[in-house]
């Protein structure tokens, strides 16, 4: 097998300099971000309301918010499986961001190939990226199945968030289907799921239903000023 670039013809660089592409990698780290941010701003418990911070027990100097009313105010605690789940998602949101310019699964499959090679296998190499592609599709699926099960009690819009990475997830399946050429062959090209629109789709789906959460988690504080 030729190679031109550190594994196979692969070499680190922009992927995808193309302006869907930048929005693209821009849209993961920034939920990423936005990931980070909900979880940071989340209390791991719920503070007292006398504790609760000035900007939330007083407005505009020195009219004080009353005490259940400043209760409502009050961030609420994140769950801990949350916690972990937002914790999760940003780790991914950021790999995502940077496999988007890199590529880095034409290096994995290029590598596959010259591992392939090296055990003198290439005429079984069309078996070996059929079970590859199996493979990988039991493994996302079975992914999605897991977080939509153990998720059953989050809140909507956490729920409704993952809903959104199961379908980046199918969306990375697709896109493993059309680096072997199996999408292409089977006419799935065509859909618009191969397709950056919908992983932008996918991106905006997400950024949104993270920030209804984060206004479940810290509500908005009203500014009230003396009357007359």
């Amino acid at each position: 097998m030729t190679s031109g670039g550190w594994v196979g013809t692969w070499s680190p660089g922009i992927g995808d300099p193309t302006l869907a592409g930048w929005a693209i990698t821009v849209g993961y780290l920034l939920l990423a971000w936005q990931c980070r941010n909900l979880v940071s701003d989340s209390p791991h418990v719920r503070a007292p309301v006398d504790d609760a911070p000035l900007s939330i027990r007083v407005v505009r100097g020195a009219r004080l918010i009353p005490k259940a009313k400043r209760a409502s105010l009050a961030p609420t605690p994140l769950p801990r499986l949350e916690r972990v789940l937002w914790h999760a998602l940003c780790i991914a949101m950021l790999l995502l961001g940077i496999n988007k310019q890199l590529d880095l699964q034409t290096a994995l499959i290029q590598g596959a190939s010259e591992v392939v090679a090296s055990f003198g296998l290439e005429d079984s190499k069309d078996s070996i990226k059929i079970f590859f592609a199996i493979g990988l599709a039991i493994g996302i699926g079975t992914l999605g199945l897991v977080l939509l099960r153990v998720t059953r009690r989050v809140p909507p819009p956490t729920r409704k968030v993952l809903y959104g990475v199961v379908a980046l997830l199918f969306f990375i399946l697709m896109r493993a289907l059309m680096f072997e050429g199996f999408a292409r062959r089977s006419g799935l090209a065509a859909l618009p799921f191969t397709s950056g629109v919908f992983e932008l789709t996918s991106i905006v789906w997400i950024a949104y239903w993270a920030y209804k959460r984060k206004r479940e988690l810290v509500p908005n504080q009203p500014l009230q000023g003396r009357k007359g």
